[in-house]
């Protein structure tokens, strides 16, 4: 575990995707306790793409989380989503839905954090040097950053790896983490 790279996600702007917000509207609901507000917590500014809002129609399941609608309005957005989208020569883009270019023309404009589950964004954001985190590294980095307890962390990692969870984890991952943070099951 990188603790320093958890920790150093405090205080920075993020763009969020979709498969993030249904993970925290699913802490959410089935735990009874807002880990929503985790996100406003770590972050200074939470962005979701205007895409993912319109066509999502997630508003009313959005809860404590305070965000801003995202655009990319320069050049370099510009360039970066199209060239995301020239599935004819690029392998990744073709695994990319128009809301993950959103996602990663927005970081790549802002110079921001990404906040995604999904293997292709990471991928393709590792490309890109840009920096890019999941649902478990948001929880481990607000409990590194002393925002949540530890109970609340547990709680929340259990679920994910739960098979009541929609979320798709690795075996491998949740050894290294129940290790490292010494959780029983």
């Amino acid at each position: 575990m990188n603790i320093s790279k958890l920790k150093s996600y405090y205080n920075r702007k993020a763009v969020i995707d979709n498969n993030i917000l249904t993970d925290f509207i699913e802490l959410t609901a089935v735990l009874k306790e807002d880990y929503m507000f985790m996100l406003n917590e770590l972050f200074t500014k939470v962005i979701i793409p205007t895409p993912i809002l319109d066509d999502e129609n997630i508003h009313d399941n959005l809860g404590s989380l305070e965000y801003e609608a995202g655009v990319f309005q320069s050049e370099l957005g510009y360039e970066v989503f199209m060239e995301l989208g020239d599935w004819a020569n690029n392998k990744t883009s073709k695994q990319l839905s128009e809301y993950d270019r959103y996602v990663i023309a927005i970081a790549a404009e802002m110079g921001i954090l990404v906040v995604s589950n999904d293997g292709p964004i990471r991928k393709t954001c590792k490309k890109y040097s840009i920096e890019v985190t999941g649902t478990l590294g948001v929880i481990c980095s607000a409990y590194e950053n002393d925002l949540i307890s530890f109970e609340v962390m547990k709680k929340g990692l259990k679920f994910l790896f739960s098979d009541e969870s929609s979320c798709y984890l690795s075996l491998g991952l949740r050894e290294e983490i129940f290790d490292y943070y010494s959780i029983k099951d």
